[in-house]
Order: structure tokens, then C-alpha cells, then sequence
């Protein structure tokens, strides 16, 4: 009797470590207009197995039913593996410049050799996913995402078709969301920080002028088959302009 209470007890305490991990392992960070706010859930210190097992259940219902509401902002981290040569990164991966020379660079199968573009490190195939970057200064830049499959090598058509969701500012100072018709975007003041949006589960990719928070576009309707990555295109045929484009953290 004595050693079966001792397994149960041992049993209900890995069942509470496993779950105060997996809290930990889904920390919810949910976006609003002023701030990125995280939560903690506090666990009661639990009496039986029944009740315990009621908690975790419980628990787990309510995580499932706020991941459809909860926004996940991060700043992205860039895969310097992925960067087409003439990209230079910081040494935090986080702002994005040019060299005036091909940089010697292993070729990796995941880079881009011609598009002077990069990806972010992580995709994402789950969850509602949003970042934020500083375009000023920029009078040219491609932003979006991209699917993992996407192209890579050689020259690129950009289209959701091809795996691309994108806007872009052209060297003639329009914004364009390309799409299966390229839509132009009106805007009275340049915007300076973009935000970009990914719902996995309602297949739709949103951009945002993140400064005046304001909706600019949204790709409705997709179908997601892979992971999905933040992806920017430097546009180097811009030479005169040193300013980077930088990723932030959203707040």
C-alpha cells in the first residue's frame, strides 16, 4: 500500500513538472496597440490525481481557445545562411545593409544567389505570428513572407502562387501588394515601420503601417502547405542609399 502511494504521488508530480513545462514552452505573448504582455499561469499545489487531472485538462481547453485570440510578437532574427552574398548582416542578425563586393560565403542550398533577399531563422506552421521593421529612409524594399519551398536560386516571379506574399516600394514611390493582381496601395505619409501578420489557421498574411496603426493589405484565402518565414528583399540596385533596413522588437 505504501509503495503505491509513493507511485502516485511520484506520478502526479512528473504530470505537474511535464505540465509547468509546457506552460513554459508556450509562453503567451499577446500583442496589443501599447504593449507585448505576457502571462503566467500560477498552478495550485495539488491534492489529489482526480483533481489534478481535472486542472490540466482544464488548463489545456483554455490555452487551445486563446491560441486562436493570442498574437505572438517577437522581433525576427535573420538566417545569415539564407543571405544572397552582396547582404551583410549585423552581428545580432537583426539590420540588414549591402557590400559593395560579393562577401565569400559557403553555398549553402538554403541562400539566395541572385535576389538580394534573406529569410528569418524560424517559420512558423502554427499560431498567428507577427513582426515589425524600420523601413525609413528606404525609398525601395520588397517585405513579407515566404513559404519554405519558395525558390531560391536564380531569378524569381513573386506571387503567392510561387510561394511569396509581398509588398513592395518601387523606385517610382508606389506601394504595391503583390498578388495575383498587383493591388497599389494609397498612403498620404511614407510609412516608416511596417508590421506583418501571419494567421496560420484563417490562410491569411496582413501588413500594417505599424507607426500609424493602420491596415494597409491582407492576402485572404491562402493555403499554407509548409512553414512560412519572414522574408526581405534589400533591393540592391538602391546604391545610393545606405541606410538598413532594421527588424524590431514589436511594443
Amino acid at each position: 500500500m505504501q509503495q503505491q502511494l509513493r507511485e502516485k504521488d511520484a506520478n502526479l508530480k512528473q504530470l505537474q513538472q511535464q505540465l509547468e513545462q509546457q506552460i513554459r514552452e508556450n509562453s503567451l505573448v499577446l500583442f496589443s496597440r501599447a504593449e507585448c504582455r505576457e502571462f503566467t499561469v500560477v498552478l495550485p499545489p495539488p491534492k489529489t490525481n482526480d483533481a489534478f487531472l481535472s486542472f490540466f485538462s482544464d488548463l489545456q481547453n483554455r490555452l487551445s481557445n486563446v491560441e486562436d485570440k493570442t498574437i505572438y510578437a517577437r522581433q525576427v532574427i535573420l538566417d545569415p545562411n539564407t543571405a544572397q552574398p552582396r547582404i551583410a548582416l549585423s552581428a545580432d542578425n537583426t539590420s540588414i545593409s549591402t557590400s559593395e563586393e560579393i562577401q565569400n560565403v559557403p553555398d549553402h542550398p538554403s541562400r539566395f544567389d541572385v535576389v538580394p533577399a534573406v529569410l528569418g531563422t524560424n517559420g512558423f506552421s502554427t499560431g498567428r505570428q507577427y513582426w515589425e521593421v524600420s523601413v525609413a529612409g528606404k525609398p525601395s524594399y520588397q517585405l513579407g513572407r515566404a513559404s519554405e519551398s519558395a525558390q531560391r536560386k536564380g531569378s524569381m516571379v513573386f506571387s503567392p502562387t510561387n510561394g511569396f506574399w509581398t509588398l513592395v516600394m518601387n523606385k517610382q514611390g508606389q506601394l504595391i501588394a503583390v498578388n495575383r493582381k498587383p493591388f497599389i496601395i494609397p498612403f498620404q505619409t511614407q510609412p516608416l515601420t511596417l508590421g506583418i501578420l501571419l494567421d496560420h489557421k484563417k490562410g491569411q498574411i496582413s501588413i500594417y503601417n505599424a507607426g500609424a496603426r493602420s491596415h494597409m493589405y491582407s492576402f485572404v484565402g491562402q493555403r499554407f502547405t509548409d512553414k512560412i518565414y519572414p522574408f526581405v528583399n534589400y533591393c540592391v540596385e538602391d546604391v545610393e542609399s545606405l541606410t538598413p533596413i532594421v527588424l524590431l522588437c514589436p511594443g
